[in-house]
């Protein structure tokens, strides 16, 4: 998600986790303490959003200001919380240590990404910290002491009865939840690496002897692990070989079945040779991109089979109700689309656009710009923000100018197409120094094109004008764009003539 509402989710799930964290650790206690923390939050936000235009005289750096700003309020609250309460009992916590950990870990975080680019693998340890906080602060699973069951006042203690009388017969198994699930688990892990490294390039050949390899000692590695947590569960040392049999008999069959689902599916988009329609070609390339779709249907499924099997095979009496929502629980259907569509767009469809990039990639290296352009403008269906597709998009379309030499009216709406198409990059993120530098190169190509000296003159001055903005955003690099003509000049490219 970008822009403001982007921003703005972005502000409440860290403000939320922040307030979570404090709340568990005993120093958000009361209505009061809520307020002074949010007041201060919000205080610190807009003091951090107009300090750099009281010191520079504009907001270029607010955008980092405004979240520095939070984090200093939020230290600044826990500081006063500390000095206001020093006579006072502290509220103890079995993981007060860790959350303190984790809220270190994720303010760091928060501050980072406003100053670099935050990648895959620290989005990735946000989420694990969120998920441990939640487990750890809440906590989800209480350990509590068997008591004696209630006095039946409906007839569905029986049912209760039976289900306790079953848990006590269960419990001289090996095979438990834990050990089905954590199995279930190693099952998703394994098809992550199917989809890492069995790809459309993936030959079997000597030199992949190590990627076997690599399965084999996760699925080793992971068996231990698996096994020795069950035993752990149950207090056990015995029957070892019963618990590798359920891990080797689950692991082997999901994660088989998903191989040959991925194999199979990427036999499906193998050319066979020979010329194909734009129609075949876009059919081929959807398939390859849905080949993400099919993965995460397969994880969201494996991820509901483990929430079947704790549920199911839970000792625990059923609660008369699953929701304290009351009629409000009628929501949770629509919700769950809500959170459905938004998974689709902005997680699913960020991979599937950059297969459909990278496809026509491919295709713009070997001049096929008509497909290379079908395929961008398919990638932006799905991001319409990517600006990166947008610059690729524009040099495409200046390319095609070069290979164009005997339509001068189509070079032209080639150019005016190219042009917008690099000024709406330039909108989406305009603090980008590339977009100003390749919109500069563009006009820069345009005048090298047309014959007429004042259109010539126009466009050169559009150049400079760019080039003067990249250099006022970053003066200390060099103002060349990405983009530009395929050497014109040698290709025998028929210039445009005046447009007038």
């Amino acid at each position: 998600m970008r822009g403001l509402i982007g921003f703005g989710v972005q502000l409440f799930l860290f403000g939320s986790f922040f307030y979570h964290i404090l709340r568990w650790l005993g120093l958000i206690r009361t209505r009061r303490h809520r307020n002074t923390f949010l007041a201060l939050a919000v205080v610190g936000g807009v003091v951090g959003w107009f300090l750099p235009y009281l010191v520079m005289g504009e907001f270029v750096l607010s955008g980092v200001g405004l979240p520095v700003g939070i984090a200093g309020g939020m230290i600044l609250y826990m500081m006063g919380f500390a000095l206001a309460h020093l006579r006072t009992e502290p509220v103890e916590h079995p993981y007060a240590l860790l959350l303190v950990a984790l809220l270190s870990a994720v303010m760091a975080h928060f501050v980072e990404i406003h100053f670099g680019i935050a990648i895959v693998v620290t989005r990735l340890y946000f989420w694990v910290y969120a998920a441990l906080a939640v487990v750890v602060g809440v906590p989800l699973i209480r350990h509590q002491e068997p008591t004696a069951a209630p006095v039946a006042r409906r007839a569905s203690t029986r049912r209760q009865r039976r289900r306790r009388e079953q848990a006590k017969a269960r419990g001289d198994r090996v095979i438990t939840p834990t050990l089905v699930v954590l199995s279930v688990m190693v099952a998703l892990a394994l098809s992550v690496m199917v989809v890492d490294f069995i790809t459309p390039e993936f030959r079997v050949v000597r030199q992949t002897v190590a990627i076997p390899w690599m399965f084999a000692g996760m699925w080793i590695f992971g068996g231990l692990a698996v096994t020795s947590e069950s035993a752990y569960e149950q207090d056990r040392q015995d029957r070892w070989a019963t618990r590798w049999g359920v891990y080797a008999l689950v692991t082997m069959t999901l994660g088989g079945l998903y191989l040959i689902l991925h194999w199979s599916w990427l036999r499906s988009t193998t050319v066979s040779g020979g010329r194909m329609s734009a129609e075949e070609l876009m059919a081929l390339v959807d398939r390859m991109a849905n080949l993400v779709t099919l993965f995460y249907v397969w994880a969201f499924l494996l991820i509901a089979l483990s929430a079947a099997v704790l549920y199911v095979w839970d000792p625990a009496p059923r609660p008369r109700r699953f929701t304290a929502a009351g009629p409000f629980a009628a929501a949770y259907p629509l919700l769950g689309l809500v959170a459905l569509a938004m998974i689709v767009q902005v997680n699913l469809n960020v991979p599937r656009a950059d297969i459909y990039s990278k496809q026509a990639q491919a295709y713009e290296a070997s001049g096929q710009w008509d497909v290379a352009i079908m395929l961008y403008r398919k990638a932006l269906e799905l991001q319409p923000e990517q600006d990166r597709y947008l610059l690729n998009l524009g040099r495409v379309y200046l390319n095609k100018v070069q290979a164009t030499r005997d339509d001068p009216q189509q070079q032209e709406a080639l150019l005016q197409e190219g042009l917008a198409v690099l000024e709406r990059a330039r909108d989406i993120s305009p603090l980008n120094v590339d977009h100003w530098r390749n919109l500069a190169s563009f006009h820069r190509a345009w005048a090298s094109l047309v014959e007429d000296p004042d259109e010539q003159r126009q466009h050169l001055e559009e150049a400079d004008r760019y080039y003067a903005k990249a250099l006022e955003l970053a003066p200390t690099t060099s103002p060349c764009g990405t983009i530009g003509p395929r050497s014109s000049s040698s290709s025998g490219t028929k210039r445009l003539p005046s447009s007038s």
